[in-house]
């Protein structure tokens, strides 16, 4: 159908203010137009009618015109905003017209947007610069700006309307790897295959720059979605516009930060880099450590070396450049602006050292500019930690607080490039925007907080337990009587002493085994994976709904190459690991119920604890369940299954955080690993209800940690010079895959540096 431009100019109403939703607002039928089909919506009434009536689902299309006139909010030169709103300043006390159940500082939406609703009672909807969709119900349409007190503003949204668009076409998707490597296979006619030919190489720009700008946090859809609704101006132009989105990227497990951090640096495994969690009770030491303080900011990168894994710091030791890091060892870089240089521009640029925490994201970009301007930096890493900060101090998360925070990240990536292009350094130069984690909750959810050391810890086995924030005892237990828990957001590891609660014994984890039959002060025994994993203070969690639980799922080892997912007593798999011929580890995902040592298997054929068995994406994808299953499978090929399902490439990460496969020496012990690892199901993270190290019960918002795919898709957009434009790459990668990326852009070969991680083939033009 054409679309049916409609011609009628909706003009300010002189007879007074209009009310908010469903408050008998007044309004004109009919308004002359000014111009060719442009209507004007006031910006000092709450609404207005168009005078257009919709019928029920009836399409409907509101744009706003090329070159708007902008409304002054208050009346402030300083505050204009367009119809697509604003996120960065706020100057309202009450909650805004689309969220009105929302404070106001806590919202999803952008203040001062233009907004509809289909009649004067409707519920009201985001329009901003564009709307596209159909009528929620039958009625007249009405427009009015996201203000609660829009009195005092001045001028008017200008936009077009129409009851129709046409449909695009629907492209046509290409086959998966897994797809067509099947399809091949499973066709009997198929011709022998042609002669293998050398397989064509990415030719990046010599001399080359590489950006890395390391979003803490930051989940890609809300990222393209804060880009299409105009506010992230910078983002859209470099990465959505001028580079690849490579949509289906996954971090490693746990989807914690130094972890995935240690991952993207190094390009392989936590079983070789051995930095399994950022707070863990060290085994060798005896000791508990708190990864995230200032007191261990060097201790992760001394380790790494010791183990001999090489970081992005060591692949260019002339010529990188960074800021803060999460961790990094104390040295000089390029042009000695070492941490001394940056905490001289840190305090200038905060004012004083005790607001360097609360701008650290001004700090870091800050000195990311003076970086760009050295001709000696040619690899950079730019921290931006405040997303994932506010994210979790804010009820709603990136769907609400943490917008404003988004928004002035793509301020400060304004900058970073501006710079680049002053130096004339930006032809050169490949950009890569990362996050570590996504984030989970504030969208549909508010999460809720699962305490283990009152829950688990002091109902069951009266122990003490030392975490994050303070130790915690329990009334009456000897001193000696100590566990450990991590604290942290959707993954905790459990440290108990070896097969007793009176063992004082934290030098090694127990196996599998030795969990299910835990000896307690009394001398009775219980299974402490399955207390852990289904129980609360309260007794046993029902289990017809395994969903509104705070426990997702329990991992532990079961051998030196086997570990145990729990779910239940009735949903558990084995995940065993092997190498094959060529030394690469391959992994079988195995789904039984009721494991046991030296009992036999009962396998399951529905419920697993990852849901492959009844996932029609992994059906797909590999064709036969029964069949693959049977089989080993590497990492690789594990990832291709599984990246589409609800817990994408998990089977290998799994397995390989029990292991360790590096060196085994004085200065390199075995990484202390816990002896359970629990993760949150959505809507629950594991921490204390409150603080009591200082009394505060912060707020709590939106975390990261957990298996399933909000938490672990991470961003990943690449731009530069033979960069594909304007595309999405849908063949799923990990985190490591950055570290080969981006020694291939800066000239080096990735392929020999034995990273488990692969250099991205699929975002180079050419090479598709």
């Amino acid at each position: 159908m054409v679309a049916q431009a409609l011609t009628l100019l909706l003009v300010v109403i002189v007879a007074g203010a209009l009310g908010f939703a469903g408050s008998g607002c007044a309004t004109v039928d009919r308004a002359e137009p000014v111009e060719p089909g442009a209507f004007a919506v006031p910006g000092d009434q709450a609404w207005i009618s168009t005078g257009v009536t919709l019928d029920l689902k009836q399409k409907l299309l509101i744009e706003e015109v090329e070159r708007p006139q902008q409304i002054l909010v208050k009346g402030n030169q300083r505050q204009a905003v367009s119809a697509r709103g604003t996120y960065l300043f706020d100057v309202e006390t009450g909650p805004y017209p689309l969220e009105p159940d929302r404070l106001h500082n806590d919202r999803r939406y952008p203040g001062y947007c233009l907004i509809g609703r289909i009649g004067e009672d409707g519920v009201p909807f985001f329009v901003g610069s564009r709307f596209q969709g159909v009528a929620p119900q039958a009625g007249m349409l009405w427009l009015g700006i996201n203000d609660p007190t829009p009195q005092r503003n001045r001028g008017a949204f200008r936009c077009r309307i129409s009851r129709d668009y046409p449909e695009p076409p629907e492209p046509k998707p290409a086959f998966t790897e897994a797809e067509t490597r099947t399809e091949a296979l499973g066709n009997p006619a198929a011709p022998p295959p042609a002669a293998a030919e050398p397989v064509a190489q990415p030719k990046p720009v010599p001399d080359a720059n590489v950006v890395v700008i390391f979003v803490d946090g930051l989940r890609p859809d809300v990222a393209v979605e804060m880009a299409e609704w105009g506010h992230l101006p910078n983002f859209r132009e470099l990465f959505l516009e001028n580079g690849a989105w490579v949509r289906n990227s996954f971090a490693v497990q746990p989807s914690l930060t130094i972890t995935n951090f240690s991952s993207m640096i190094t390009g392989v495994y936590s079983n070789r880099h051995g930095v399994k969690m950022q707070a863990y009770y060290d085994r060798e030491a005896d000791t508990y450590v708190n990864g995230l303080s200032v007191r261990y900011f060097t201790r992760f990168a001394n380790e790494v070396k010791a183990r001999g894994v090489k970081t992005i710091y060591d692949y260019f030791p002339d010529s990188f450049g960074a800021g803060a890091m999460p961790y990094q060892p104390l040295r000089a870089n390029v042009l000695q602006m070492n941490m001394v240089e940056w905490l001289h521009r840190a305090v200038n640029t905060a004012n004083y050292s005790s607001n360097i925490k609360d701008k650290m994201d001004e700090v870091q970009t800050r000195f990311a500019v003076d970086l760009a301007s050295s001709p000696k930096v040619k690899v950079m890493l730019v921290w931006l930690p405040s997303t994932d900060v506010v994210s979790e101090h804010t009820p709603h998360g990136q769907f609400g607080g943490c917008r404003p925070t988004i928004a002035r990240m793509d301020e400060d990536l304004g900058q970073i490039v501006e710079r680049f292009n002053i130096r004339h350094r930006f032809e050169k130069t490949y950009f890569i925007l990362v996050s570590d984690h996504g984030h989970v909750g504030g969208h549909d959810i508010v999460n809720q907080r699962f305490d283990v050391k009152r829950e688990i810890f002091h109902a069951y086995l009266q122990m003490n337990v030392v975490g994050m924030w303070h130790r915690f005892n329990y009334p009456g237990a000897p001193a000696d009587r100590l566990g450990a828990v991590s604290d942290s957001d959707g993954a905790v590891g459990i440290f108990l002493p070896l097969r007793r609660v009176d063992s004082d014994d934290l030098s090694i984890p127990s196996t599998y085994e030795q969990l299910t039959h835990y000896s307690l002060a009394d001398e009775s025994r219980v299974n402490v994976v399955e207390l852990f994993a289904e129980y609360s203070s309260k007794g046993r969690w029902p289990l017809p709904d395994t969903t509104k639980r705070p426990v997702d799922f329990a991992v532990a080892k079961v051998d030196a190459d086997t570990v145990l997912i729990y779910k239940t007593m009735d949903r558990q798999a084995l995940i065993h690991a092997r190498r094959n011929a060529d030394g690469v580890f391959e992994f079988k995902y195995e789904p039984v119920r009721h494991h046991a040592l030296g009992q036999p298997l009962e396998p399951i054929t529905s419920g697993d604890p990852l849901g492959y068995l009844d996932s029609a994406a992994f059906r797909k994808e590999v064709r036969n369940v029964p069949h693959w299953m049977e089989s080993y499978h590497t990492g690789t090929e594990w990832l291709q299954a599984t990246y589409r399902t609800e817990y994408p490439g998990c089977v290998d990460t799994l397995n390989l955080y029990f292991r360790w496969d590096g060196p085994v020496t004085k200065d390199s012990p075995v990484p202390s690993q816990p002896d359970i690892l629990l993760f949150a199901s959505k809507g629950w993270v594991f921490e204390p209800k409150i603080n009591l190290e200082n009394r505060n019960e912060a707020t709590i918002g939106s975390r990261h940690g957990m298996a399933f795919r909000e938490a672990t898709n991470h961003c990943l957009f690449v731009s530069g010079p033979g960069i594909r434009k304007g595309v999405i790459i849908e063949t799923p990668h990990r985190i490591m895959d950055l570290m080969p990326t981006v020694l291939q852009m800066a000239g080096k070969d990735p392929n020999s540096t034995g990273m488990d991680g692969r250099p991205i083939r699929e975002i180079w033009e050419g090479l598709q």
